[in-house]
Protein backbone atom coordinates (compact mmCIF):
# COMPACT_ATOMS: atom_id res chain seq x y z
CA UNK A 1 0.00 0.00 0.00
CA UNK A 2 2.81 2.41 0.91
CA UNK A 3 4.59 1.67 -2.39
CA UNK A 4 1.34 2.13 -4.31
CA UNK A 5 0.79 5.54 -2.70
CA UNK A 6 4.34 6.59 -3.56
CA UNK A 7 3.79 5.59 -7.18
CA UNK A 8 0.56 7.57 -7.28
CA UNK A 9 2.33 10.63 -5.88
CA UNK A 10 5.14 10.20 -8.41
CA UNK A 11 2.67 10.02 -11.29
CA UNK A 12 0.92 13.12 -10.01
CA UNK A 13 4.20 15.04 -9.81
CA UNK A 14 5.15 13.96 -13.33
CA UNK A 15 1.76 15.08 -14.63
CA UNK A 16 2.17 18.49 -12.98
CA UNK A 17 5.70 18.82 -14.40
CA UNK A 18 4.48 18.08 -17.93
CA UNK A 19 1.58 20.54 -17.61
CA UNK A 20 3.98 23.26 -16.51
CA UNK A 21 6.80 22.47 -18.96
CA UNK A 22 4.76 22.27 -22.17
CA UNK A 23 3.36 25.84 -22.03
CA UNK A 24 6.79 27.15 -21.03
CA UNK A 25 8.40 25.34 -23.95
CA UNK A 26 5.96 26.85 -26.42
CA UNK A 27 6.86 30.33 -25.16
CA UNK A 28 10.60 29.98 -25.87
CA UNK A 29 9.96 31.46 -29.29
CA UNK A 30 7.97 34.65 -29.68
CA UNK A 31 6.98 36.35 -32.89
CA UNK A 32 8.20 39.89 -33.47
CA UNK A 33 6.18 42.06 -35.83
CA UNK A 34 5.03 45.62 -36.53
CA UNK A 35 3.46 45.66 -33.07
CA UNK A 36 6.98 45.94 -31.68
CA UNK A 37 7.83 48.73 -34.11
CA UNK A 38 9.17 46.87 -37.14
CA UNK A 39 8.79 48.79 -40.38
CA UNK A 40 7.93 45.58 -42.23
CA UNK A 41 7.46 41.97 -41.14
CA UNK A 42 9.09 40.46 -44.23
CA UNK A 43 12.70 40.02 -43.10
CA UNK A 44 15.40 39.66 -45.77
CA UNK A 45 18.58 39.76 -43.66
CA UNK A 46 19.81 39.55 -40.06
CA UNK A 47 23.01 40.45 -38.23
CA UNK A 48 24.21 40.95 -34.65
CA UNK A 49 26.56 43.87 -34.05
CA UNK A 50 29.65 43.97 -31.85
CA UNK A 51 27.57 45.01 -28.81
CA UNK A 52 25.02 42.21 -29.21
CA UNK A 53 22.15 44.18 -30.75
CA UNK A 54 20.17 42.53 -33.56
CA UNK A 55 19.66 44.35 -36.87
CA UNK A 56 17.00 43.13 -39.27
CA UNK A 57 16.80 44.14 -42.91
CA UNK A 58 13.24 44.19 -44.22
CA UNK A 59 11.36 45.06 -47.38
CA UNK A 60 10.94 48.56 -45.99
CA UNK A 61 14.15 49.64 -44.31
CA UNK A 62 16.61 48.61 -41.59
CA UNK A 63 15.40 47.81 -38.06
CA UNK A 64 17.35 47.77 -34.78
CA UNK A 65 15.91 45.34 -32.21
CA UNK A 66 16.99 45.99 -28.60
CA UNK A 67 15.03 43.09 -27.11
CA UNK A 68 11.93 45.16 -26.44
CA UNK A 69 11.24 47.48 -29.34
CA UNK A 70 12.46 48.20 -32.88
CA UNK A 71 13.91 51.42 -34.24
CA UNK A 72 13.73 52.09 -37.99
CA UNK A 73 16.40 53.50 -40.32
CA UNK A 74 16.06 54.66 -43.93
CA UNK A 75 18.99 53.85 -46.19
CA UNK A 76 19.83 54.13 -49.90
CA UNK A 77 17.08 51.63 -50.77
CA UNK A 78 14.01 50.21 -49.08
CA UNK A 79 15.03 46.53 -49.62
CA UNK A 80 17.78 45.69 -47.14
CA UNK A 81 19.13 42.51 -48.68
CA UNK A 82 22.32 41.75 -46.73
CA UNK A 83 24.09 43.00 -43.59
CA UNK A 84 27.72 42.48 -42.58
CA UNK A 85 28.60 43.39 -38.97
CA UNK A 86 32.24 44.25 -38.27
CA UNK A 87 34.16 43.81 -35.03
CA UNK A 88 34.73 47.56 -34.68
CA UNK A 89 31.04 48.37 -34.33
CA UNK A 90 29.95 49.09 -37.90
CA UNK A 91 27.53 47.56 -40.38
CA UNK A 92 27.92 47.41 -44.14
CA UNK A 93 24.44 47.09 -45.61
CA UNK A 94 23.53 46.08 -49.16
CA UNK A 95 20.25 47.51 -50.40
CA UNK A 96 18.55 47.44 -53.79
CA UNK A 97 20.16 50.79 -54.61
CA UNK A 98 23.59 50.76 -53.01
CA UNK A 99 25.98 49.74 -50.25
CA UNK A 100 25.74 51.84 -47.06
CA UNK A 101 27.88 52.11 -43.93
CA UNK A 102 26.07 52.28 -40.59
CA UNK A 103 27.70 53.25 -37.30
CA UNK A 104 25.93 50.79 -35.01
CA UNK A 105 26.85 52.74 -31.85
CA UNK A 106 26.23 56.30 -33.03
CA UNK A 107 23.13 55.15 -34.97
CA UNK A 108 24.17 57.12 -38.06
CA UNK A 109 24.44 56.06 -41.70
CA UNK A 110 26.67 57.00 -44.63
CA UNK A 111 24.73 56.37 -47.84
CA UNK A 112 26.14 55.27 -51.20
CA UNK A 113 23.11 55.16 -53.47
CA UNK A 114 24.85 55.13 -56.87
CA UNK A 115 25.16 51.36 -57.18
CA UNK A 116 21.83 49.58 -57.78
CA UNK A 117 21.74 45.79 -58.02
CA UNK A 118 25.02 44.97 -56.29
CA UNK A 119 24.98 41.22 -55.62
CA UNK A 120 28.51 40.44 -54.46
CA UNK A 121 30.20 42.41 -51.70
CA UNK A 122 32.38 41.92 -48.64
CA UNK A 123 33.54 44.01 -45.69
CA UNK A 124 35.81 43.54 -42.68
CA UNK A 125 35.96 46.84 -40.79
CA UNK A 126 34.85 50.48 -40.82
CA UNK A 127 37.14 51.33 -43.75
CA UNK A 128 37.44 47.99 -45.58
CA UNK A 129 34.71 47.13 -48.06
CA UNK A 130 34.59 45.85 -51.65
CA UNK A 131 31.88 45.00 -54.14
CA UNK A 132 31.43 44.00 -57.77
CA UNK A 133 29.43 46.31 -60.01
CA UNK A 134 29.06 46.14 -63.79
CA UNK A 135 32.19 44.08 -64.31
CA UNK A 136 34.44 46.17 -62.05
CA UNK A 137 35.74 45.76 -58.52
CA UNK A 138 35.11 48.78 -56.27
CA UNK A 139 36.92 49.54 -53.02
CA UNK A 140 36.15 51.99 -50.24
CA UNK A 141 38.48 55.00 -49.88
CA UNK A 142 38.44 56.00 -46.21
CA UNK A 143 39.89 59.51 -46.64
CA UNK A 144 37.25 60.45 -49.20
CA UNK A 145 34.31 58.44 -47.80
CA UNK A 146 33.44 57.01 -51.20
CA UNK A 147 33.88 53.96 -53.41
CA UNK A 148 36.11 53.98 -56.47
CA UNK A 149 36.84 51.33 -59.14
CA UNK A 150 40.03 49.31 -58.68
CA UNK A 151 40.10 46.96 -61.67
CA UNK A 152 38.02 45.13 -64.22
CA UNK A 153 36.72 41.68 -63.27
CA UNK A 154 35.15 38.80 -65.17
CA UNK A 155 32.28 38.44 -62.75
CA UNK A 156 29.99 36.05 -64.62
CA UNK A 157 30.92 32.97 -62.57
CA UNK A 158 31.74 34.66 -59.24
CA UNK A 159 29.62 33.07 -56.51
CA UNK A 160 30.96 35.11 -53.59
CA UNK A 161 33.74 37.52 -52.63
CA UNK A 162 35.41 37.39 -49.20
CA UNK A 163 37.98 39.42 -47.29
CA UNK A 164 39.75 37.25 -44.73
CA UNK A 165 41.42 38.40 -41.45
CA UNK A 166 44.84 38.31 -43.13
CA UNK A 167 43.83 41.01 -45.60
CA UNK A 168 43.46 38.69 -48.60
CA UNK A 169 40.60 39.23 -51.04
CA UNK A 170 38.95 36.07 -52.40
CA UNK A 171 36.74 35.48 -55.42
CA UNK A 172 34.98 32.12 -55.15
CA UNK A 173 34.20 30.98 -58.69
CA UNK A 174 32.52 27.92 -60.13
CA UNK A 175 35.87 26.39 -61.12
CA UNK A 176 37.92 27.42 -58.07
CA UNK A 177 39.13 30.43 -56.11
CA UNK A 178 41.10 33.56 -56.99
CA UNK A 179 42.95 35.47 -54.27
CA UNK A 180 45.04 38.62 -54.03
CA UNK A 181 46.62 40.38 -51.01
CA UNK A 182 45.32 43.86 -50.19
CA UNK A 183 47.38 46.75 -48.79
CA UNK A 184 46.32 50.35 -48.20
CA UNK A 185 48.12 53.60 -48.97
CA UNK A 186 48.22 56.68 -46.75
CA UNK A 187 44.80 57.82 -47.97
CA UNK A 188 43.17 54.47 -47.23
CA UNK A 189 43.00 53.44 -50.88
CA UNK A 190 43.22 49.69 -51.50
CA UNK A 191 46.06 48.35 -53.64
CA UNK A 192 45.79 44.77 -54.89
CA UNK A 193 48.73 42.40 -55.24
CA UNK A 194 49.15 39.63 -57.79
CA UNK A 195 46.20 37.30 -58.31
CA UNK A 196 46.51 33.55 -57.73
CA UNK A 197 44.07 30.90 -58.95
CA UNK A 198 43.37 27.75 -56.90
CA UNK A 199 41.37 25.19 -58.91
CA UNK A 200 38.72 23.01 -57.24
CA UNK A 201 38.11 19.55 -58.62
CA UNK A 202 34.49 18.97 -59.69
CA UNK A 203 33.72 22.69 -59.41
CA UNK A 204 31.66 24.65 -56.87
CA UNK A 205 27.86 25.00 -56.75
CA UNK A 206 27.26 26.63 -53.34
CA UNK A 207 29.49 28.72 -51.08
CA UNK A 208 29.29 30.15 -47.57
CA UNK A 209 31.99 32.22 -45.82
CA UNK A 210 31.98 32.19 -42.01
CA UNK A 211 33.79 35.53 -41.59
CA UNK A 212 36.95 33.94 -40.24
CA UNK A 213 39.30 31.83 -42.39
CA UNK A 214 36.89 29.12 -43.52
CA UNK A 215 34.94 28.86 -46.76
CA UNK A 216 32.27 26.14 -46.90
CA UNK A 217 31.23 24.95 -50.33
CA UNK A 218 29.48 22.11 -52.12
CA UNK A 219 31.40 20.63 -55.04
CA UNK A 220 30.04 19.12 -58.22
CA UNK A 221 30.01 15.65 -56.63
CA UNK A 222 27.62 16.81 -53.88
CA UNK A 223 30.21 16.89 -51.08
CA UNK A 224 30.20 19.56 -48.39
CA UNK A 225 33.79 20.80 -48.11
CA UNK A 226 35.81 23.17 -45.96
CA UNK A 227 38.50 25.45 -47.41
CA UNK A 228 41.10 27.02 -45.10
CA UNK A 229 42.15 30.38 -46.58
CA UNK A 230 45.27 30.58 -44.42
CA UNK A 231 46.70 27.18 -45.42
CA UNK A 232 44.84 27.14 -48.75
CA UNK A 233 43.77 23.54 -48.22
CA UNK A 234 40.45 21.82 -48.90
CA UNK A 235 38.98 19.02 -46.77
CA UNK A 236 35.72 17.12 -47.31
CA UNK A 237 33.17 17.15 -44.45
CA UNK A 238 30.48 14.80 -45.72
CA UNK A 239 28.54 13.75 -48.77
CA UNK A 240 25.24 15.52 -49.43
CA UNK A 241 24.30 14.15 -52.84
CA UNK A 242 21.28 12.21 -51.59
CA UNK A 243 20.10 15.05 -49.36
CA UNK A 244 20.44 17.55 -52.19
CA UNK A 245 18.38 15.29 -54.43
CA UNK A 246 15.68 14.91 -51.77
CA UNK A 247 15.56 18.44 -50.36
CA UNK A 248 16.77 20.73 -53.13
CA UNK A 249 19.67 23.12 -53.16
CA UNK A 250 21.52 24.22 -50.04
CA UNK A 251 20.35 27.50 -48.53
CA UNK A 252 22.94 28.08 -45.77
CA UNK A 253 25.61 26.53 -43.57
CA UNK A 254 25.55 27.50 -39.88
CA UNK A 255 28.55 26.80 -37.68
CA UNK A 256 27.87 26.31 -33.99
CA UNK A 257 30.27 26.98 -31.10
CA UNK A 258 31.86 23.55 -31.45
CA UNK A 259 32.88 24.12 -35.03
CA UNK A 260 30.23 21.84 -36.54
CA UNK A 261 28.47 23.15 -39.63
CA UNK A 262 24.79 22.13 -39.93
CA UNK A 263 23.73 22.55 -43.58
CA UNK A 264 20.31 24.17 -44.14
CA UNK A 265 18.32 23.05 -47.16
CA UNK A 266 15.40 24.84 -48.77
CA UNK A 267 13.02 22.37 -47.16
CA UNK A 268 14.80 21.38 -43.95
CA UNK A 269 17.84 21.52 -41.73
CA UNK A 270 20.26 18.72 -41.02
CA UNK A 271 22.79 18.61 -38.19
CA UNK A 272 26.29 17.20 -38.39
CA UNK A 273 27.92 15.19 -35.64
CA UNK A 274 31.34 13.61 -35.35
CA UNK A 275 31.55 9.84 -35.87
CA UNK A 276 35.19 8.86 -35.51
CA UNK A 277 37.09 10.59 -38.27
CA UNK A 278 33.91 11.31 -40.26
CA UNK A 279 30.83 13.49 -39.90
CA UNK A 280 27.32 12.16 -40.24
CA UNK A 281 23.97 13.81 -40.70
CA UNK A 282 21.19 13.79 -38.13
CA UNK A 283 17.79 15.41 -38.09
CA UNK A 284 17.87 18.99 -36.85
CA UNK A 285 14.64 20.64 -37.98
CA UNK A 286 11.91 19.38 -40.25
CA UNK A 287 11.27 22.80 -41.67
CA UNK A 288 8.61 22.30 -44.31
CA UNK A 289 6.51 25.26 -43.28
CA UNK A 290 8.55 25.54 -40.06
CA UNK A 291 7.08 22.45 -38.43
CA UNK A 292 8.26 21.24 -35.01
CA UNK A 293 11.44 19.19 -35.07
CA UNK A 294 14.60 19.43 -33.03
CA UNK A 295 16.77 22.29 -31.84
CA UNK A 296 20.46 22.32 -30.97
CA UNK A 297 21.15 23.80 -27.54
CA UNK A 298 24.36 25.62 -26.70
CA UNK A 299 25.70 22.55 -24.95
CA UNK A 300 25.54 20.72 -28.26
CA UNK A 301 22.68 18.39 -27.28
CA UNK A 302 19.51 18.05 -29.29
CA UNK A 303 16.09 18.54 -27.71
CA UNK A 304 12.57 18.79 -29.11
CA UNK A 305 12.00 22.23 -30.55
CA UNK A 306 8.96 24.25 -29.47
CA UNK A 307 6.27 24.71 -32.11
CA UNK A 308 7.21 27.58 -34.37
CA UNK A 309 3.93 27.79 -36.24
CA UNK A 310 3.37 28.29 -39.90
CA UNK A 311 4.34 31.60 -41.36
CA UNK A 312 5.51 33.10 -44.61
CA UNK A 313 9.19 33.15 -45.46
CA UNK A 314 11.08 35.89 -43.68
CA UNK A 315 9.02 36.12 -40.48
CA UNK A 316 11.27 37.07 -37.55
CA UNK A 317 11.15 34.98 -34.39
CA UNK A 318 12.98 35.65 -31.14
CA UNK A 319 14.52 32.67 -29.34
Amino acid sequence: MFLSNRLMHLRYLLLVAVCVAVPALSQNICRISHREGFSNCSILSLAQDADGYVWAGSCDGLNLWDGHYARNFRLSGNLVQEIVATDDGYLWVRTNYGVDRVDARARTAELHADFPRVYQYTARSRDEAFFLYKGRLYGYVASESRFEPLCGVDADDVLRICLDPDGVLWFVRRDGMDCAPVVYDAEGRAVLGAWKHIPVRNGISFVRYDGDRTVYFVDGAGRLCRFDTERQLTSAICGLAQELERRGELAAVIRNGRGVAPPCFRVGIRGLYAAGDRCRLRRFLAAQGLEPGYRMDRDGRQRPAPPVGRGYRGTLHNL
